[in-house]
């Protein structure tokens, strides 16, 4: 299950037939009092197989580390015949759980990549990141303070 935290390092998928609702970002601390859905993928297609392939592929290439999430399971789903066959019901995740879930190693890989995801913000390559991060923030504030400033003198 999720859990509170600090998100180390975020990154976010996108592509054609995908979008993101989240509010979380790398660095973001997310308090014991939060809304357990901290982000939500959503993939359409033009029928079911494209859109479960996008979402497959989204969620591939979704990072969210630092927390413990629910990626590997909607993997598991994704992966799982019965589910790809169109062949649940509502008591598909209570009998097929042990089985959509990855084997206990991957969970070792997670917290490998997580702390070398933490040394390599501390190394020289951070402050680089860190440029390219607070340049990128600028530009949006700029570009949010344009449009800002010509609505209010359109508005007179």
């Amino acid at each position: 299950m999720p859990n509170p935290g600090k998100i180390n390092s975020y990154v976010s998928p996108g592509g054609y037939g995908i979008r993101i609702d989240s509010a979380v970002y790398e660095g973001y601390e997310i308090p014991s009092y939060y809304d357990t859905l901290i982000s939500k993928v959503i993939a359409w297609g033009k029928n079911r197989k494209e859109a479960l392939s996008r979402m497959k592929s989204a969620l591939e290439e979704y990072q969210i580390i630092g927390i413990t999430n629910t990626k590997s399971l909607h993997l598991g789903i994704l992966n799982d015949l019965n589910f790809k066959n169109n062949n649940f019901d509502t008591r598909y995740l209570e009998s097929h759980i042990n089985d959509l879930l990855p084997p206990q190693h991957d969970e070792f890989k997670f917290i490998i990549s997580a702390v070398l995801n933490e040394h390599l913000n501390k190394s020289k390559f951070s402050s680089i990141r860190q440029n390219l991060m607070s340049s990128s923030q600028n530009s949006r504030k700029k570009r949010i303070g344009d449009a800002w400033n010509t609505w209010r003198k359109k508005s007179r």
